[in-house]
């Protein structure tokens, strides 16, 4: 049983030091650059952020206040790192306030898509990348007042596709003592970045579920012998600890709770770290008890009481500056638990070796963290798994005393029970069990064969319905020779990626103006099938009957019509429906020869002498829960066909195909670059190249979401 143990001890180190990756020379940012052209994030692994960024301190600012020099940079800060008492050209920066740290980064282009890994800045951020707001934690701001702090682990994935890449982080502090940065920011592989998170939520799911289990056990074993308060002492240290865990590294709490409150979550921390050590001492006392001075172990728990009553009627921003003295007395105490059992080693207590390499483990790992907190050196937080090899050696000192007693006792009435049963009515229990097994296995094969046949049987009537589905909303959409005979040279290639489609197309002739869009409905399948019915159907009831003409005019009344045919007027916030839909919105009068448009969201492609103009949408899509005054931002954009003029209306769907030799997005780029490059051909031709190109990009792999684009070629009637 001894060898097991210090295999398990020795698996556990084991474990921490492979959580720590050998050092090999990385890059390090110098004067706010990172350089990393020479470093593929594929072959080298994942890098730290780390060295020189440019700080602003003190200073709100944004990409484009750096870009146009509206600030001031202080100087450059070694990050990560705590701002407390650092001189930065001589400006003192201190734990409370704030500042605006920026890297930029010069990527291997070779590594496109990548992940960031962000932990815990003191104690809110919010951060930009290329310019683009990516993340936040809490609110920043420039006092107590301003800002609310929260802490969630973020990963975030980014693409390293420019020259130089650039994060922009801005940070505040005034709800604890120490502010600025205290984990690294990871960049690595989305691979790696997020297998790296599973392993480290793993790895503390493991310790607080071992703790836990070993807590419950001990509290078990108290109500079933209470004359032995060492075992309750002993569970409650376990819960302590593991508890400490969820609100620490990784914050799963924080994770599976979001709405819990920063404060609470340090309490938790502190209240943890105030009691466990208490809860030890008075374990060791009730083991060791004539080797235990009585008032030192009064001396330890009237302290720990009087630290977690600050904790509990004080704000972080005050306990926090308890935490190094605390971590002084914790230091004393371990000292003085190592003194006790140097005498009960040398009175042969048992258990007393197993539990001094328990002190002499959390001994070490102790001091590594107060100078980790201290910033003495860089190397990696050891407590939690000191802390649960220490408790693994308590563990097994109370395993030795309770199975001591028992052990022979258990061995000799298994061995007497054994030989005293009739060899024959074991063999006939089992043969019995076999028979009952094969039954139950017979019984279970039948039901499984009914199961298949009724499965079977449900399959065929939901494939014959979406097929049914199919024939009607083939049926709606408008015949593709009646586009031919007004648009004569135009193409329609839709390319659904289920039996039914949430893109649809349509047209219309009313008087002397011709319409048609481009629909893109919420989800795919069946549940898009509906909402393209629903779109189509209002915009027949708008244009062909109500005659309404005016573009935007007819996107307001889609989307009020939309939001009363889904329930989602009134509704409450908990409530809501993301049922909606991207429209590109065209009436085209011959007459006139002008083109009017209302698109949302996805833009309008316009070619005329071989220049492409994109007409973006408006931000609010169809069917968009908003206030009812935003129902006229719909804007209506005019075009005049004074020369051939080539019209391009879409669904995000081709763009967003992954595909090619590196399984990435075609691109909205690429998209349009394509058609400028096929718009002189046939329409006819057009068509033919589109689908031939998304085909070749597609490969092997699964198509993502419907696919729909529209084609119209426009001249100017003589007048």
């Amino acid at each position: 049983m001894n060898r097991n143990f210090f295999l398990i001890i020795l698996l556990s180190l084991f474990f921490s030091i492979n959580l720590i990756a050998k050092e090999i020379e990385k890059p390090q940012a110098i004067k706010g650059i990172l350089d990393l052209r020479n470093w593929d994030l594929r072959t080298d692994g994942s890098i730290s952020l780390n060295g020189e960024w440019e700080i602003y301190w003190e200073q709100f600012v944004d990409p484009l206040d750096i870009y146009n020099h509206k600030c001031r940079l202080t100087g450059f800060f070694n990050f990560p790192g705590y701002w407390n008492n650092k001189i930065i050209n001589n400006v003192e920066l201190k734990g409370s306030g704030y500042a605006t740290m920026r890297i930029r980064i010069l990527p291997n282009r070779s590594n496109h898509l990548a992940a960031i890994s962000l932990k815990e800045v003191q104690s809110a951020y919010k951060l930009w990348y290329n310019s683009k707001p990516m993340a936040k934690n809490g609110k920043v701001g420039r006092s107590f007042t301003e800002m609310r702090p929260e802490y969630i682990p973020q990963t975030l994935s980014i693409l390293l596709d420019k020259d130089t890449c650039e994060i922009v982080i801005q940070a505040s502090n005034f709800n604890h003592k120490l502010g600025g940065f205290f984990d690294e920011i990871q960049l690595g592989t989305p691979t790696k970045i997020f297998q790296d998170r599973i392993t480290m939520n793993a790895y503390d799911l493991f310790l607080f579920g071992a703790l836990l289990m070993m807590g419950i056990y001990h509290f078990g074993l108290f109500f079933q012998r209470r004359k032995e308060k060492s075992t309750l002492y002993f569970g409650i240290l376990c819960v302590l600890v593991a508890f400490r865990i969820l609100v620490t590294r990784e914050q799963f709490l924080s994770f599976v709770f979001p709405t819990l409150s920063w404060d609470l979550n340090y309490k938790i921390e502190y209240f943890s770290f105030m009691l466990a050590p208490v809860a030890f001492l008075t374990f060791l006392q009730s083991i060791f008890r004539d080797e235990v001075n009585k008032r030192v172990i009064l001396f330890f728990q009237l302290i720990g009481l009087a630290f977690s009553l600050i904790i509990l009627f004080t704000q972080p921003r005050i306990f926090s500056h308890l935490s190094f003295p605390y971590q002084i007395i914790l230091f004393v105490g371990i000292i003085y638990s190592g003194y006790v059992l140097f005498i009960a080693i040398r009175r042969k207590r048992v258990g007393s070796i197993v539990l001094m390499i328990g002190i002499i483990i959390m001994l070490v790992t102790t001091l590594n963290d107060i100078l980790f907190m201290q910033e003495v050196f860089k190397f990696i937080e050891l407590t939690p798994m000191g802390l649960f090899l220490f408790i693994l050696c308590q563990s097994f000192v109370l395993s030795l005393r309770f199975s001591k007693a028992y052990n022979e006792n258990e061995d000799l009435t298994v061995q007497l029970e054994f030989q005293n049963k009739n060899l024959e009515n074991i063999v006939l229990e089992r043969t019995s069990e076999i028979n009952q097994q094969k039954e139950e296995i017979t019984t279970q094969r039948d039901r499984l064969e009914n199961a298949y046949s009724d499965l079977s049987y449900k399959n065929k009537q939901i494939t014959d319905s979406i097929e049914y589905a199919k024939r009607i909303q083939t049926a709606l959409l408008p015949r593709l020779i009646v586009i031919k005979e007004a648009l004569p040279e135009s193409f329609v290639f839709y390319y659904p990626r289920d039996v039914v489609s949430g893109d649809f197309f349509w047209f219309s002739q009313q008087e002397d103006k011709l319409f048609f869009a481009a629909v893109d409905c919420t989800g795919h399948g069946v549940p898009g099938g509906f909402m393209s019915m629903i779109g189509h159907s209002l915009l027949n009831e708008i244009v062909n009957e109500k005659k309404v003409f005016k573009t935007s005019l007819v996107l307001e009344m889609l989307n009020a019509r939309l939001m009363t045919s889904m329930h989602q007027h009134g509704t409450s916030s908990s409530e809501m429906q993301d049922d909606g839909m991207e429209i590109s919105f065209c009436c085209y009068e011959p007459l006139n020869n002008t083109l009017f448009i209302a698109n949302t969201n996805q833009p309008v492609l316009i070619i005329k002498n071989n220049t492409l103009d994109v007409i973006q949408g408006d931000i609010y899509s169809i069917g968009e829960i908003k206030d009812e005054k935003c129902f006229n931002d719909y804007k209506e954009k005019k075009i005049i066909i004074d020369t051939e003029t080539s019209i391009y209306i879409f669904s995000d769907g081709f763009a967003d195909q992954f595909g090619g030799d590196n399984d990435q997005k075609y691109t909205m780029c690429r998209f349009q670059n394509f058609l400028l490059n096929i718009h002189t051909f046939s329409m006819d031709e057009q068509n033919e190249l589109l689908k031939n190109e998304l085909l070749t990009w597609k490969g092997k792999s699964r198509q993502i979401d419907d696919v729909l684009v529209m084609g119209i070629k426009l001249y100017p009637n003589s007048r």
